[in-house]
């Protein structure tokens, strides 16, 4: 930031001030502590407007008013979430979550989305500063669920950024570095350029954690050259103690000297981090007496379990690169034992427990949602199948019916014969009747099998559903089914089968087999899909039979082409 702007901002701060004390003078008392309605509304008002832009004035703005003074829930719950917002935008750590959860008590049940939202984001920033990364999750999570319904971009990028620094906390790098991009999405659309500076450093934090020190490198040398030019001596330090760090571990010689000498310039902070890492150094310079000395500095310290892991894997290091092995196991073993005690207690923290709940929770859900496609699977082709078997029994009942009726008619005509001088209009209106009803017992099998051949190729796809219509044709064309049919058209068209299977034609069985589906009214697809062939291929076979006929038994022709004539 340019200190013609702080300046200028400064200024802007300072009338404000001027400005309000003015205004609100009548409502103070000598002590200093804003009282009042009216006074107190006007001090969070200004609060409000500064906190983003100048922290430090709205902190010390918020912290004139006298809170026992503030009446109403409304109110209260304002001041509870602006006080933090100062508060922690000005670097004061949270050490309770009392206050803002009298804001998120409030908000929770009210329709001010953006209060809500802000109020469950600090929510999670007080949790954060208290160590209780679980509790950070979900209230950031809560927050996160409001962000598609505010406008605010820069609200929405300090939530992902903040959601990116709890998941690499938790050693979910890769979702991390997706909630720091979308936070340089939000920041940019905002204008908020610095902010995004800081949310590529968070990206390239995620890289070095992933050991993907060459592309983090990368990252903080862009950070490092734009923090020199905004004269951001923390930001530019921290790039330039990574940048080491990188080149340590890529065991870059030359970009690591070059690194420790710009160390040199700023003032060394003696933790553990910055001493293990000049331990690295000098081990990868091999120089080891410098490199034990600092490791011994590191063993004076306060260490924790994890900086143990860490200061007994370099001393196991520089062991073995000065050729003292059996030291060098004797570290390594102790290595091991801290490194399992601090992974089975990882495993138990709650973020883990959480984590894998959740995982067991998805897949028990996939598991669910696996079954009951298959029961759906299953349920259809039961469902199909029972259709089609209703189908088939009404088409048989009703051939059974018709079949039935033609008997009754056949019977009829018999006795009619005897007497046909009398009742010859009775019998050629019988015959008519029979002719129609054997055509009509079989128009049920002739849709059937006509619907089949139109879907022949789903038909392969779905066999099991079209395996009852393949045996129902197979029953159609047995030979006993095949002499029903013969008989039923030699009663009905005066001995037409017989006469053309003694005729001289000698038709073959293919053949005859043509004629006797033509003469019953089956269809080109029908008979089509009850011969194996195509319907193009049955009409062209026809039309050769029936000239064939009538080149070589015209008067057999003159009786076939009558029965075709009755359909």
């Amino acid at each position: 930031m340019r200190i013609s702007d702080i300046i200028f901002r400064n200024r802007i701060a300072i009338c404000s001030l001027v400005f309000l004390f003015a205004m609100i003078g009548c409502n103070r008392s000598n002590d200093g502590v804003v009282r009042g309605r009216r006074a107190i509304n006007a001090v969070m008002d200004s609060v409000e407007s500064m906190v983003n832009d100048n922290p430090a004035y709205a902190d010390s703005l918020i912290k004139l008013i006298d809170p026992y003074n503030i009446k109403g829930a409304k109110h209260r719950a304002r001041y509870a979430l602006l006080y933090t917002m100062a508060e922690y935008k000005n670097y004061q750590p949270l050490t309770s979550d009392s206050l803002i959860m009298e804001a998120v008590r409030y908000y929770s049940i009210r329709n001010n989305i953006d209060y809500r939202f802000l109020s469950y984001y600090y929510l999670g920033c007080a949790y954060v500063d208290m160590g209780q990364m679980t509790d950070a999750s979900v209230a950031l999570v809560q927050a996160e669920q409001l962000a598609d319904h505010i406008d605010n971009d820069y609200w929405k990028g300090l939530l992902y950024s903040s959601l990116g620094e709890t998941l690499r906390e938790s050693l979910e790098v890769t979702r991390a570095e997706e909630y720091f991009s979308k936070a340089i999405t939000c920041f940019d659309s905002a204008g908020k350029d610095y902010h995004s500076l800081y949310a590529l450093y968070q990206i390239a934090r995620s890289r070095y954690v992933m050991h993907d020190f060459k592309e983090a490198d990368s990252i903080f040398h862009v950070v490092e050259n734009i923090a020199i030019a905004h004269e951001d001596s923390m930001l530019n330090s921290g790039c330039i103690c990574f940048r080491f760090y990188c080149s340590v571990y890529m065991e870059n010689k030359d970009n690591a000297r070059k690194m420790y000498d710009e160390l040199k310039t700023r003032p060394v902070y003696n933790n553990t981090d910055y001493l293990l890492m000049m331990s690295l150094y000098f081990q990868l310079i091999e120089d080891y007496e410098k490199a034990e000395s600092y490791l011994e500095d590191t063993w004076k310290g306060s260490l924790s379990e994890t900086d143990s892991i860490h200061v007994y894997f370099v001393s196991t290091l520089l062991a073995e690169k000065k050729g003292e092995i059996k030291e060098s196991m004797t570290y390594f073993k102790e290595y091991v034992a801290i490194q399992n005690k601090s992974m089975r207690r990882l495993l138990n923290h709650p973020i883990a427990g959480a984590q894998r709940d959740y995982l067991r929770t998805m897949a028990e859900l996939e598991s669910i949602k696996a079954r009951n496609r298959v029961t759906i699977l299953v349920a259809s082709i039961i469902i199909c199948i029972l259709i089609i078997s209703f189908l088939i029994f009404i088409i048989l009942n009703h051939r059974l019916q018709s079949q039935k009726e033609i008997h009754d008619y056949l019977s009829t005509i018999d006795d009619l014969t005897a007497r046909e001088s009398v009742n010859e209009g009775k019998i050629n209106l019988l015959n008519s009747q029979v002719k129609d009803l054997l055509r009509q017992q079989f128009v049920s099998s002739d849709y059937l099998y006509t619907r089949y051949y139109e879907q022949i190729d789903d038909n392969k796809k779905a066999e099991r559903l079209f395996r009852v219509v393949k045996t129902q044709i197979d029953q159609f064309t047995s030979p006993k089914s095949l002499s029903r049919i013969d008989e039923l058209l030699n009663k009905t068209f005066d001995g037409i089968m017989n006469k053309l299977s003694s005729t001289d034609l000698e038709l073959k069985e293919k053949e005859l087999l043509l004629l006797r589906f033509v003469l019953t009214g089956f269809s080109a697809k029908s008979i089509a899909a009850l011969l194996g062939d195509t319907h193009i291929n049955i009409n062209q076979r026809k039309k050769r039979l029936l000239d064939k006929i009538q080149n070589k038994a015209p008067d057999l022709m003159e009786d076939l082409r009558n029965a075709l004539a009755s359909r």
